[in-house]
């Protein structure tokens, strides 16, 4: 996968340009989609990769703003009521149980020019956030915490609540997942 990898610096936001890599805009497609449900999630995505970069949390490999994102999605997701829902999970537009299957060419990373071979991976998700609104709506009530609000509870989830060593995080199930 070929990538550029550069950063602003104005906001210390690093930013990572790929070519020729489907999963990388499958997930960019993903992130863009639950960005636009909610005007908080894009503020407070903003706010905590502006703290994180400020605080030098995503330089030499400590978080790639990629997992930052994942974190604070899975932390929508599962709070009461929530904010976010899974949207590989919803099948609001399409039936029950319908895969995009995207394949992917996989290197041995010991050969990497040799041996590749395809995977399947389904990349399904629902993409039209007028019927995810009115479905979340139609569950718990709808979440009004402030933009303050959800920035200090996910500082207090992540760093007193989250048992990082028993859990991790699933945002395709909208859930945590024990580790194995």
């Amino acid at each position: 996968v070929n990538k550029i990898v550069f950063e602003d610096t104005a906001t210390k936001l690093t930013y990572i340009l790929s070519f020729n890599d489907i999963l990388a805009l499958q997930s960019t497609l993903l992130i863009s989609t639950y960005l636009s449900y909610d005007e908080r999630v894009r503020k407070l995505m903003f706010f905590l990769k502006s703290w994180a970069a400020k605080n030098h949390l995503l330089v030499n490999g400590v978080f790639s703003t990629y997992l930052l994102e994942l974190l604070i999605i899975q932390f929508l997701q599962i709070m009461d009521p929530p904010l976010l829902p899974p949207l590989q999970q919803l099948f609001l537009t399409k039936p029950q149980g319908t895969k995009e299957i995207t394949k992917l060419p996989i290197s041995d990373p010991l050969n990497p020019d040799k041996n590749f071979k395809l995977i399947e991976v389904n990349t399904y998700f629902e993409q039209k956030t007028d019927k995810v609104r009115a479905y979340m709506s139609k569950l718990k009530g709808t979440n009004s915490i402030t933009l303050g609000g959800l920035a200090r509870e996910f500082f207090k989830f992540y760093g007193y609540s989250f048992l990082h060593q028993s859990w991790s995080i699933n945002i395709r199930k909208g859930k945590l997942c024990p580790k194995e």
